[in-house]
């Protein structure tokens, strides 16, 4: 099994949690007030959770789908390199 059909098992996993989670969000804060700050809090989680979803399954059908390098490091001037490309090499 290669890289890219883990990820993309990964995004499936991912989006049917996000299908999941948005049911039980609808069904449980349907007698709840619209402008109640734990439904706005829910709902902006549920869609970043399918954003990134999303993000998973175009990551499966990228060329290095397992390559994802994030340099970590005290200097907010660093790069996260994705991918292993790297368009503006940082001096050490």
């Amino acid at each position: 099994m290669n890289a890219s059909v883990v990820v993309r098992r990964l995004a499936a996993l991912s989006g049917a949690s996000a299908v999941a989670a948005g049911a039980y969000g609808a069904h449980g804060f349907k007698n709840s007030d619209p402008d109640d700050y734990q439904r706005v809090l829910f709902e902006t989680a549920n869609k970043y959770h399918f954003y990134h979803s999303l993000a998973l399954l175009g990551a499966a059908h990228s060329g290095k789908p397992a390559v994802t390098v994030c340099q970590t490091g005290h200097a907010p001037r660093r790069p996260v390199v994705s991918g292993g490309w790297n368009p503006r090499p940082v001096p050490s």
